[in-house]
């Protein structure tokens, strides 16, 4: 019989790459690439430094959540594992997380900072959308600032010893009654919250405090791609849209959203001024920066298995790839 997984994931590059051609057959490729290559290439540099800088970001805020496991990582380190991560969702589906040791105890934790930078994701778009004058939805600013404050209340709470109990009498109810999966997965959670719950409040407010750094920073970063085209889209329009180009990567049909970002900003963006060829090359270079940073974990994972082999075995720390079944 065969592996339906593996032809599913087999698939995403193809089925990406066809969306792409069919978008590149509607509009004229030679100006895409002329547009790219006529890019003024210190705001692309600027924009791979970004992304660099974003990343690194994270891995401020993973080596945070895991401290309370005792598990010795460092900032630098936690980039290394990101970019790592990176690499392999380019071929393997959805979002990627890696891992560290402990791994029954540090998953949850890793998938609550995933779950808690995807929600404020959601709750940043929503306020962006609600402010962007463009769109004239002015009054739905208060929407916004609801589902941000009501996002922030929901990730403190997940955090009190009150959730803790919740979720420990939920593993119990769960225990032999033949649903082993859920009882595990809430076994899990519980042991690691019992950890996260000894992070100070200056701790929590770190993990809490990172999306709002990274997403001004990836706004940042679509902000130089659209001036090295000289395309002009005011800021707040690409806070949301870098909310939405967030949710895309999470489709599991297609590599890193390829594809599928390219048609949406290709009909979204001429809303706003921009031609769709621009649109194109826009998304292309968006694209690129990603994929630098998955290249770069390409290097760094053939680094470690190739040139210092011996590097994972004087390590406390061990890496593991695995799908973020949350869907964030």
């Amino acid at each position: 019989m065969p592996d339906l997984k593996r032809i599913a994931n087999a698939a995403r590059w193809p089925v990406g790459l066809g969306i792409l051609a069919y978008i590149i057959w509607s509009l004229d490729l030679r100006e895409v690439l002329e547009a790219i290559a006529g890019a003024n290439k210190a705001w692309l540099l600027a924009g791979l430094a970004l992304i660099l800088i974003s990343r690194f970001v994270s891995g401020y805020q993973l080596a945070v959540a895991v401290r309370h496991h005792d598990v010795p990582i460092t900032v630098t380190r936690a980039f290394v594992v990101n970019s790592i991560s990176s690499f392999y969702s380019l071929f393997l589906p959805g979002q990627i997380a890696s891992g560290v040791v402990k791994w029954a105890e540090v998953f949850a934790t890793i998938v609550f900072v995933r779950v808690l930078n995807s929600m404020f994701s959601l709750a940043f778009g929503t306020l962006a959308i609600s402010l962007d004058r463009s769109l004239g939805l002015m009054r739905l600013s208060w929407l916004g600032v609801g589902l941000f404050v009501a996002v922030a209340g929901l990730m403190l709470f997940i955090a009190t010893d009150r959730f803790a109990v919740l979720m420990s009498s939920l593993s119990d109810r769960t225990r032999g009654k033949g649903v082993d999966f859920l009882h595990n997965v809430l076994e899990k959670a519980v042991r690691s919250l019992r950890h996260f719950r000894h992070l100070d409040g200056v701790q929590v407010a770190k993990l809490i405090a990172v999306p709002f750094v990274t997403q001004f920073l990836a706004a940042a970063m679509y902000l130089s791609a659209a001036l090295a085209l000289g395309l002009e889209i005011h800021f707040v329009t690409l806070l949301w849209i870098v909310s939405l180009v967030y949710f895309i990567h999470m489709v599991p049909l297609t590599i890193s959203g390829l594809g599928i970002r390219e048609g949406v900003l290709v009909f979204l963006l001429p809303y706003f001024g921009v031609d769709p060829t621009d649109a194109l090359a826009f998304s292309l270079i968006v694209f690129g920066f990603t994929l630098s940073i998955g290249l770069l974990g390409g290097i760094l994972e053939f680094c470690e298995a190739v040139l210092v082999p011996s590097f994972r075995h004087k390590t406390v720390v061990e890496e593991s790839s695995v799908q973020n079944d949350h869907r964030e």
